[in-house]
């Protein structure tokens, strides 16, 4: 099974799993040379305001996805982030 991990943050690569192929770029402006069965784009992504952002994100899973690959998206409607709380502890998250 042959799995890249694309990240722009060189601190996030380095928390890929061993027998892991690493690629520090942008989603929008890769260019691998390899299609795989399936694209994986997370919610921090996709989830942007930005059009052109998001559909750059997108256009980037089909240059990479097979024929007969499937794209897999992570998204939340914008309500979701508003009803986001603080938490305690170190993991806390708070919106607006």
């Amino acid at each position: 099974l042959a799995v890249t991990a694309v990240d722009e943050s060189a601190e996030m690569l380095t928390n890929v799993g061993p027998g892991m192929t690493v690629v520090r770029s942008s989603i929008e402006t890769l260019l691998l040379e390899v299609r795989h069965d399936l694209a994986l784009l997370a919610s921090y992504l996709v989830n942007t305001d930005n059009d052109e952002l998001r559909c750059g994100q997108l256009d980037a899973c089909r240059r990479h996805v097979a024929d007969t690959g499937t794209v897999v998206v992570q998204r939340h409607p914008p309500s979701w982030f508003d009803q986001l709380a603080a938490t305690a502890g170190p993991t806390s998250l708070r919106v607006g």
